[in-house]
């Protein structure tokens, strides 16, 4: 048996022609005689342990004390250029002074390959890949609090409990983009200190060229909460560094890769990471896809932006390698019983005392006001607007089969004369969607000229009237398939006594800690609805059965595009976003006059219905048990997340009736 041993170690493969009772033998055998070697190719194979420890990663190009590392988890290398980091005290990370700190940023990229800090279990390079990005941006956090933690002198001692959960709490708000790199405060810092440096003279020859830097903007375009001097002076700074260049041409919105450079130059380790743009540094106004720009709350975040539970859960899982980094040589001193404390409690816990106040709900007499146009439009059109549709598609799918190109002029002749005769009295003229740009656009809108405009009304409507009267996410009417959304499903025009219930994947808000993966659940709904959705779902099905969708690219609401392949596609957040103010420059929505001359729309959100039911309910609800009943219905976890939804400054008069 002993040679049997021996065979193993020198040619692991023989493992995988060993028979259960010479592989038990082996075990026995092992322990006997206290030679382990055998075993350990037993355990390699499952794990990799001694294959890592013996020949290194094979997606680490490097060696360990390299200034530049190179990565390769498949066709291109990655590279982490350590030496281009400088500390708070102005010394280069790699400077001999900083080894303890430079190995132990190091040592935390490796671990995420290796498999003893994973517990003993083989992961997917693409899984290594992720948790490397995942590293780096964590220490790119530290580096940029590095004169708050004093890195240089400190180390981790104060990158303890109560630092990492101020900056995962800001992750969660914000995202792990501008939670860790906080680009508003930086861009604005960078400007502030910079702005001083601009002349009298540039000013008034910018303004001159750039007539929009003297029009007045509102709060919610001041993200940057500059004066409207410092704006000008910011915008004349920015013109003098290149910023309003991108590929040798002019970009009014600016280009957030020249301010990148200079913001974040030797403060982190180089990466890929997207700097947004800013409406005050914007040298001319944008050009709206919306008949006005839209009135925005300020803070007024969906709660589907936050960071899910199970993405935090991963960046803990990330974190926590620093244990297995303290094991190693050289390193910073680390207090693992302050990690210990850093879990997904915690960090909500801060997160609901940042995010009271956060929440907006529309005036309820807007919204109100909103659903009764809604019901109206669905009761009046549904019917035609979808068989309309359906025979145009239906002759559409034909003609383009014999013709591939040319089917715009099928639309405007032979598709023309399939439309419904009362939505030729209603005005329609044309199949096609109105394009951007188009003279009169939102005129011919509301004289319901196209068929295609019509179509996303219908469906914008059935979204708002979910949104308010089941209080879904925007990510879970995004989600619903294209039919089998109702219990029962039957239908029920045929089962007027029938009470309905609407699935939906219950997308876990961020504030919600639970399981990662999203619930299927059920909740009521109203019966005419119910009515509505159904026969959203007959014409989704006939749009599968022709051939026109598949089942996988659609959802129950769609957008179309008579000139996209597919012609339907499921609804994302900005397609539902599109559709949504689609609706409220059809029904004109109340417009603002918020600074001289310039004029806002008030453009309605998934969230803000979401919070209308949340208020609706509270204020007409006499029953004790209603705050758990209204948890219910919005799937919230958080009794004390549920109070931020009502305790608004709205007595409930109007909501009371």
């Amino acid at each position: 048996m002993e040679s049997l041993i021996d065979k193993i170690v020198s040619n692991p493969d023989l493992l995988e022609k060993t028979s259960h009772v010479e592989f038990l033998s082996l075990i026995q055998s092992s322990l006997q005689l206290g030679d382990m070697s055998a075993l350990k190719e037993v355990v390699n194979i499952h794990t990799g342990i001694y294959e890592y420890q013996k020949h290194g990663a094979s997606w680490f190009k490097s060696k360990f004390p390299d200034n530049l590392w190179v990565l390769n988890f498949g066709t291109n290398d990655a590279k982490i250029a350590w030496d281009l980091v400088e500390l708070n005290d102005g010394t280069k990370l790699t400077n001999s002074k900083n080894y303890k700190i430079l190995n132990t940023f190091k040592h935390w990229v490796l671990a995420c390959g290796d498999p003893i800090a994973h517990g003993g279990k083989l992961v997917t390079s693409k899984y290594i890949e992720r948790k490397i990005q995942e590293v780096i941006t964590i220490i790119n956090g530290i580096l940029l609090h590095s004169s708050y933690i004093d890195l240089a002198n400190n180390h981790f001692v104060l990158a303890n409990f109560d630092f990492f959960v101020s900056l995962f709490t800001k992750m969660v708000i914000s995202g792990s983009t501008e939670g860790i790199y906080s680009h508003v405060e930086n861009v604005r810092d960078y400007l502030i200190n910079n702005i001083e440096k601009v002349s009298d003279r540039e000013v008034q020859e910018l303004k001159a060229k750039y007539p929009y830097l003297s029009v007045e903007l509102i709060e919610s375009e001041k993200t940057l909460n500059l004066t409207n001097e410092q704006r000008i002076k910011a915008c004349c700074w920015l013109n003098s560094i290149g910023y309003y260049r991108k590929v040798k041409r002019f970009w009014a919105k600016g280009n957030g890769t020249i301010l990148k450079e200079v913001i974040y130059k030797n403060r982190i380790i180089p990466r890929k990471i997207y700097l947004p743009t800013f409406p005050e540094l914007w040298l001319e106004e944008e050009v709206l896809k919306t008949e006005y720009k839209p009135i925005n709350y300020r803070n007024d975040s969906d709660e589907s932006d936050y960071m899910k539970p199970a993405t935090l859960s991963q960046y803990l899982v990330t974190l926590k390698y620093l244990y297995y980094v303290t094991e190693k040589k050289n390193v910073v001193e680390i207090n693992t019983h302050e990690l210990q404390k850093v879990d997904l409690g915690a960090i909500y816990d801060s997160f609901l005392d940042i995010s009271k106040g956060r929440m907006r709900t529309q005036d309820p007499e807007f919204v109100l006001s909103l659903m009764r146009s809604n019901f109206e439009f669905i009761i009046e059109h549904q019917g035609s607007i979808l068989e309309s549709m359906l025979k145009v598609i239906k002759g559409l799918a034909v003609y383009r089969k014999l013709n591939p190109n040319g089917h715009n002029d099928w639309l405007k002749s032979t598709g023309q004369s399939l439309i419904e005769d009362d939505l030729i009295k209603l005005g329609v003229k044309s199949i096609s969607k109105l394009e951007k740009g188009t003279v009169d656009k939102f005129i011919k809108l509301r004289a319901n000229e196209s068929l295609g405009e019509l179509y996303t009304i219908l469906v914008g409507n059935i979204g708002i009237l979910i949104g308010a009267t089941v209080a879904r996410r925007g990510g879970e009417i995004q989600s619903q398939k294209p039919f089998g959304n109702l219990v029962p499903d039957v239908n029920p025009f045929e089962n007027p006594e029938q009470e309905y219930w609407i699935k939906f994947n219950n997308e876990k808000s961020g504030v919600s800690i639970g399981s990662s993966h999203n619930k299927v659940e059920e909740r009521p709904i109203l019966h005419t609805l119910a009515g509505f959705i159904w026969k959203l779902e007959q014409f989704n099905k006939s749009l599968i059965e022709i051939g026109v969708s598949k089942e996988k690219e659609i959802g129950l609401l769609n957008s179309f595009s008579q000139n996209h392949s597919p012609m339907f596609i499921q609804l994302n957040k900005d397609r539902l976003g599109d559709t949504l103010d689609t609706v409220c420059d059809y029904f004109e929505t109340p417009v603002y006059e918020l600074s001289p001359g310039r004029y806002f729309r008030n453009y309605i959100r998934s969230h803000q219905l979401r919070r209308f039911f949340a208020m609706c309910f509270f204020w007409s609800s006499n029953d004790k048990d209603g705050m758990d009943t209204l948890r219910w219905m919005l799937g919230h976890t958080d009794l004390e997340h549920l109070y931020h939804y009502i305790s608004e400054s709205d007595t409930g008069g109007v909501l009371k009736g």
